[in-house]
């Protein structure tokens, strides 16, 4: 009827304004609307203050939940896109009765991509205050372990607590910010911290875990990446005078490229030609080549011989 609504009906929504008042103490902080929502209820970014005004750092998103239970991706597709999602994800916990607010990482979705992609993933929060570093335990459900930030509201209003959180969001979100760079790169592996305790910026070692063997398919990606990389580099070193390092760069590019386009290389591989081929060279890689078949011949022969 006109001037009534649901009494329900923003009962869902509640967490979600707790856990934006939050954000929103560290830079900005936009509700997804509902109709738009696919599973990420806050686009958030961290300031730092520079002058009178805020600059703003990093973005990252967050989801919000009113209870304990698990997070659940139950098909391939979902958790492909939990994995692939290009920016840090925190989940917000947020208990309506005690205004109590706890920060989870979501560092389990780079071991899922370093292992490779599974067909369901359940991510686990837990109530504690001393974190460990993501393990696997079999099967396809993932602790938390402990939040990052635990605190209520009123908490939260005490003097210099936002720049204590500050801090260790900062630090967290780099976290994940590293690993998506793995992931954009088809690096499978990722890094976080050995151990870490709640409300504080982890100051111990990191652990790594990485797949042993990957698939050749597997591999293309980032063979694709660092190629690009070392072209660019390689071209550098040559404008800077250091044809030694751009040969090398050179050697790499023509192994990775599988007999490819030189790129930026060109002029790499056209001097090394007028240096050992001072009569011309057949073609833009002889040099190259030849200083590559000299490397797997000593490789093979096991000594140093020139």
């Amino acid at each position: 009827m006109p001037g009534a609504i649901a009494p329900n009906l923003h009962e869902g929504s509640r967490a979600e304004y707790l856990a934006q008042y939050f954000f929103a103490s560290f830079g900005t902080a936009v509700s997804i609307p509902h109709q738009e929502d696919h599973g990420l209820d806050l686009f958030c970014t961290l300031c730092k203050r520079v002058g009178q005004k805020a600059l703003a750092e990093t973005a990252f998103t967050v989801q919000v939940k009113s209870d304990m239970r698990p997070w659940v991706f139950d098909n391939a597709d979902s958790v492909r896109w939990l994995v692939e999602h290009p920016l840090p994800l925190l989940l917000c916990v947020v208990e309506k009765p005690s205004a109590r607010v706890r920060v989870y990482h979501t560092a389990p979705r780079f071991y899922m991509w370093s292992l490779g992609l599974d067909d369901k993933l359940e991510l686990l929060p837990l109530d504690e205050k001393d974190g460990k570093c993501t393990q696997w335990e079999g099967g396809t459900s993932f602790s938390l372990s402990a939040p990052i930030l635990d605190f209520t509201i009123t908490e939260s209003l005490r003097d210099g607590f936002v720049d204590d959180a500050r801090d260790v969001l900062k630090y967290w979100l780099q976290v994940e910010n590293d690993n998506l760079t793995r992931v954009r790169t088809g690096i499978m592996r990722f890094e976080m911290p050995y151990s870490y305790e709640t409300n504080k910026v982890p100051n111990g070692g990191r652990v790594v875990q990485e797949r042993t063997v990957v698939t050749d398919t597997q591999l293309q990606h980032p063979k694709k990446q660092i190629g690009e990389m070392i072209e660019w580099l390689g071209a550098q070193l040559y404008e800077r005078g250091d044809v030694a390092g751009a040969t090398r760069c050179a050697l790499l590019h023509r192994h990775l490229s599988e007999k490819g386009e030189p790129g930026r290389l060109t002029r790499v591989n056209t001097e090394l030609n007028a240096r050992l081929f001072p009569t011309g060279a057949p073609y833009l890689f002889a040099a190259i080549d030849k200083l590559g078949e000299m490397l797997d011949a000593s490789i093979a022969r096991g000594d140093n011989t020139a």
